[in-house]
């Protein structure tokens, strides 16, 4: 147990959801892990890491940004599924 997935330190486990989750952040879907208080913890720390910020925001351009900015909310459809 620790504050990183695989145990107190930032490893390759880390390193290696980072993108999935920056993905789905980025369509909308951060939501599935509203009720994952632990996800949602580690996330922010891993926003928080100086890395996150050369490794990831440095290389998003604006208008890649603008672009998932414009997407629809997909929580009702994907809501729907996740019920069923």
């Amino acid at each position: 147990r620790g504050p990183w997935l695989a145990g107190p330190d930032f490893s390759l486990a880390d390193i290696a959801a980072t993108p999935y989750i920056v993905r789905l952040e980025m369509l909308k879907l951060s939501r599935m892990w509203d009720n994952k208080p632990g996800v949602a913890k580690w996330w922010e720390r891993v926003k928080m890491r100086p890395s996150y910020e050369t490794a990831i925001t440095k290389w998003l351009r604006p208008e890649d940004i603008a672009r998932y900015e414009k997407l629809a909310d997909p929580w009702i459809n994907v809501s729907k599924n996740l019920t069923q």
